[in-house]
């Protein structure tokens, strides 16, 4: 998977110098300035120590060979004179010397010196002439050097030869070439410096040489110790310069949050440094300037809860009459949805009310009354009567409910407030062909209470169980009295239900999932004023298809919460604001 472009950018960006803290920064220059020139003194030290060595090792080396050099013209010149005071021997045909000067002590003497030679670990001097003929060597004397050597070492040497036929007689030369050892069984090749003179009266090539690292061996150990030094200071510094930058970094570090919860409204200042210098001095006005902050805030927010308050008593009795209007239109909303109930009630009474009064009409302007026919006058008339009471009664629950005022608390009790709020719609739950199931609960149902809201309560969730079912179903209404503290009431129905995705805002004011000409919102949100109003709580279940079910708790006890028009505005105060 492709990391995305724009990632990869500002990951890339977050590693720029600029935006890295400043302690990090401080870290990164402290360092910088004193170990960066720390490592470049110590690569030119070490550099220059090493050349420094290698060119005292070839003076070494040089004035070895030249010493030898000048041995052999000491014994040349003891040998000339043995050969001046002697009869005259046959000279040499090449270097003109006496053939008796290898036969004497001093020559024994001579090549004894220069195989005692030892240069550092393992170099050593060595002598041989034009022909490669090793004269003094160590462990190779007297094999022609030039056979016995690998060749590209063979190639050397006669360069060496052929350098040293032309220099002037006291003069020492110096060379350097990879070669490999042959003592230590060496497989790469190594550095080697080797000083060189002739000696013309013997033809002896004089060699003296040593492997380059044995010689600058001083060089390796130094370079270690320095190297470990090295380390060590930088280990040092960088702690030093890690808890030192942390130290002063921490008033900046204190500053800064202080700053951030200022931005966040918290006005808190900072535990002074007790220095005099320049940080000491910043947190010192910094913690006046909070101190002058939180005062001009507290001045600020005391003018503002005035201005608050002040505007909140006047939104509040607006919303008090508003309320108190909404309500009072809530209730004629009811009212009609019960005048229709009734008027379709009422319709069937009255329909057989004029039935029976034209019949009894006809009777007595027909001038046939006989027995027979009082008993039935007589029955049209008890039905009439019958009928015109029933009327009476509903339009009398009717004006009950509709004089009914509200915010009067008293002790009632709450199976009788059920059955008058039932009375209203009694007949047309049955016109509906609704079965209403009433289960009290035993014990007592005395409960401190505002009456005409609990009948407005019940009437409102019963319209509108009755509105959820079409035409058939049925309503229960239970209640416990089994707590002293609360009572608990439920109110269910087999109706359509409620979508889970409206159920959180049913009691929201002006929130409807009906038609908006028919209902006005302000139904559950009465219903849940006047809860609020007793200090109780409501819930409600529903399931789609299956019904709901409204549980409601209310407290026994009398409650300081304000009457139904004040819970209501508190409500829509609330969900306005």
């Amino acid at each position: 998977m492709k990391t995305p472009k724009r990632f990869q950018f500002n990951h890339l960006k977050n590693l720029r110098f600029r935006n890295w803290t400043f302690h990090n920064r401080l870290i990164v220059l402290v360092l910088g300035f004193t170990l960066v020139p720390l490592i470049l003194y110590a690569y030119f030290s070490l550099h220059f120590f090493r050349q420094s060595i290698i060119h005292s090792s070839e003076m070494e080396l040089a004035h070895i060979a030249k010493s030898l050099i000048l041995l052999c013209e000491a014994q040349e010149a003891l040998d000339r004179l043995k050969k001046e005071s002697a009869l005259p021997p046959v000279a040499d045909a090449v270097t003109r010397a006496s053939p008796s000067w290898k036969e004497g002590n001093e020559y024994k003497s001579l090549k004894s010196i220069i195989k005692g030679i030892q240069v550092a670990d393992t170099g050593f001097a060595y002598v041989f002439d034009r022909t490669g003929l090793s004269v003094v060597h160590p462990d190779r004397e007297g094999e022609i050097l030039f056979q016995s050597q690998p060749e590209k070492e063979s190639a050397y040497l006669k360069k060496i030869r052929d350098k040293a036929l032309g220099l002037p007689l006291g003069v020492i030369e110096t060379t350097r070439y990879d070669s490999v050892g042959h003592k230590q069984g060496d497989s790469f090749p190594r550095r080697r410096i080797q000083s060189y003179g002739y000696f013309k009266p013997y033809d002896w090539i004089v060699v003296v040489g040593a492997w380059e690292d044995e010689l600058i061996a001083p060089y390796y150990q130094g370079r270690n110790f320095f190297f470990v030094l090295l380390a060590s200071v930088g280990v040092i510094v960088g702690f030093a310069v890690f808890f030192l930058s942390h130290y002063m970094m921490k008033p900046l570090v204190q500053l800064t949050e202080a700053a951030s919860r200022i931005a966040h409204g918290e006005f808190h200042t900072v535990k002074p440094l007790g220095s005099k210098d320049e940080m000491g001095q910043l947190t010192g006005e910094f913690n006046l300037m909070v101190l002058k902050l939180q005062q001009d805030r507290i001045q600020q927010l005391t003018e503002w809860n005035k201005e608050l308050e002040k505007k909140v008593l006047e939104r509040t009795e607006e919303l008090q009459k508003a309320c108190s209007q909404i309500v009072a239109i809530e209730k004629m909303v009811s009212l009609g949805k019960i005048s229709a109930m009734v008027a379709h009630e009422l319709n069937n009474p009255m329909s057989g009310i004029l039935s029976y009064s034209k019949y009894c009409e006809k009777i007595v302007k027909g001038g046939l009354i006989n027995g027979d026919q009082t008993g039935d006058l007589g029955e049209c008339l008890e039905m009439i009567s019958r009928e015109a009471e029933r009327c009476g009664n509903i339009v009398n629950n009717l004006l009950i409910f509709s004089k009914k005022s509200y915010g009067e608390f008293t002790q009632s009790n709450l199976s009788q407030i059920v059955e008058r709020s039932l009375r209203v719609i009694d007949h047309s739950l049955k016109v509906h062909e609704i079965v209403l199931e009433k289960e009290f609960g035993a014990g007592d149902d005395l409960i401190w209470c505002d009456p005409s809201g609990m009948e407005q309560m019940f009437l409102a969730l019963v319209i509108n169980a009755v509105e959820a079912m079409e035409k058939g179903g049925q309503i229960r209404i239970q209640t416990d009295y089994s707590r002293k503290q609360d009572i608990t009431i439920q109110i269910s129905d087999t109706g359509k239900g409620i979508p889970a995705e409206i159920l959180p805002r049913i009691f929201e004011p002006f929130f409807s999932s009906k038609d908006s000409k028919v209902s006005s919102g302000l139904g559950l949100a009465v219903v849940y004023g006047i809860v609020q109003s007793h200090s109780g709580n409501i819930t409600v279940k529903s399931k789609v298809g299956e019904g709901t079910a409204f549980t409601i708790l209310l407290p026994r006890t009398p409650s300081e919460k304000p009457n139904v028009e004040a819970s209501l505005s508190q409500e829509l105060y609330s969900k306005r604001i």
